[in-house]
């Protein structure tokens, strides 16, 4: 009776364990007060490991319209070994994140921030004839043994699509990240997104990434999806829509908690520290706008205008030339084969008709004009050409000694008569 006994003892304390094991989930874990919470509504409470959280929103998408959420926490609490916990779940994601919100610098120092906003993935836009109830469930937790204050505040973000050609103006922090979607016009290809701020720190981060959930929006996974740039005052970044199947993109915006990636220090106010907590000292201003980039029949056009007017300055250039040595081959030909031939072997040969101009006899006296005008004396030019002639002969008695330029210069007239009278009749 008693092995009877015992193995009846066994059975009931293995049933027993059976049936704690059984025992619901929900029954081992804190007890999480749910609220039908309401957006634009500041919700405080507290949390600690036997007690959490749990806040519902509901709202209703309209037709053709994207809904995007905010959510700001903050908590007075410091102490990084019992953080408090934010997950929120939607339809297609779920986002987490702790207070305080520690984010890593160069030389292993740590940044602690206690406030923190973060925009939830958007919903999917609805079509025209329909509508949508959306769900978001945002639970609250920690592991602290004493109670951790927080506040919760979720709303509704009113422009949270870029326009074409229109500036948006915001503000973000290393712990309140930005993002806003575009959506590509039907008649639009490529844009340029351009952001600007006044200032030059605190060093900032703009990136284009696809329609993914959840949105990489914080200093340590910006660069894991899409492409990035780094920027002080100014960045701009070309967009296609081939790149992007949805025809859509995210542009966001994410500050450095420090600046050495844009060539800045560290601020000398926190040299020596190592958790601090470091919320509106790095607020960012920002300006971004989207604007349809150039298309590429202007950039043809404008090749093909530079292509056309080298070539034709080339082509002109190239008649000119042509011209030119057409006119200097007919000018050498005519040249060569002229009836001037011998005129100008005459000329090179008589130094002296050469210089002179054509039809000049200096030194000489036309025969036809002296015949005409001494007529009348007859018998004093006769003797003066004897006595003329009887000088030459005394000058030049032996005329074959004589040098070759004598004989040239007999054949011009030297003027002998000077010595004698002449009789010169003018006539009108």
């Amino acid at each position: 009776m008693s092995g009877w006994a015992g193995l009846a003892g066994l059975l009931l304390a293995v049933a027993g364990a059976q049936k704690q094991l059984l025992q619901p989930r929900s029954s081992l874990r804190p007890a999480a007060a749910e609220h039908a919470a309401q957006f634009d509504h500041i919700y405080a409470g507290t949390v600690n490991r036997g007690a959490e959280r749990l806040y519902s929103f509901n709202y209703t998408s309209k037709p053709g319209q994207v809904d995007a959420l905010r959510v700001t926490v903050k908590s007075d609490s410091e102490d990084d070994q019992y953080p408090v916990l934010f997950v929120v779940r939607q339809q297609k994601g779920v986002l987490s994140w702790q207070l305080p919100l520690i984010f890593h610098g160069l030389y292993q120092r740590s940044y602690n921030y206690t406030e923190v906003s973060r925009t939830l993935c958007p919903s999917e836009s609805v079509p025209e004839n329909g509508s949508s109830e959306q769900i978001v469930f945002i639970n609250v937790a920690s592991m602290a043994p004493y109670n951790a204050h927080y506040l919760l505040h979720v709303t509704r973000i009113k422009n949270f699509q870029l326009g074409t050609d229109t500036a948006f103006k915001f503000t973000a922090s290393p712990s309140q990240p930005q993002y806003l979607l575009y959506k590509f016009p039907p008649d639009v290809d490529s844009v340029i997104v351009r952001v600007i701020s006044e200032t030059i720190y605190p060093c900032s981060v703009v990136s284009i990434q696809d329609i993914v959930c959840p949105v990489y929006d914080l200093d340590y996974n910006v660069e894991f999806n899409g492409v990035y740039q780094s920027m002080t005052k100014q960045a701009a970044l070309t967009v296609q829509k081939k790149d992007f199947p949805s025809k859509q993109f995210f542009v966001v915006f994410v500050i450095k908690p420090e600046d050495y990636t844009c060539g800045g220090s560290r601020p000398p106010s926190i040299q020596g520290k190592t958790n601090y907590t470091w919320n509106l000292q790095r607020m960012k201003h920002l300006e971004v706008t989207v604007v349809p980039s150039v298309k590429g029949s202007v950039y043809l056009h404008a090749i093909l205008f530079s292509f056309l007017s080298f070539f034709s300055f080339y082509l002109g250039a190239l008649l000119v030339g042509f011209v030119q040595y057409i006119r200097f081959r007919r000018k050498t030909s005519t040249g060569r084969q002229g009836p001037d031939d011998g005129r100008e072997t005459m000329t090179s040969s008589h130094p002296i008709t050469a210089s002179t101009p054509e039809g000049s006899s200096y030194g000489a006296i036309e025969k036809e004009y002296f015949s005409a005008m001494e007529v009348p004396n007859q018998d004093e030019s006769s003797s003066s050409g004897g006595q003329e002639l009887s000088t030459l002969d005394r000058r030049h008695p032996c005329g074959s000694d004589t040098d070759s330029s004598v004989e040239e210069e007999s054949d011009f007239d030297t003027m002998p008569e000077i010595e004698s009278n002449k009789n010169v009749i003018r006539t009108k």
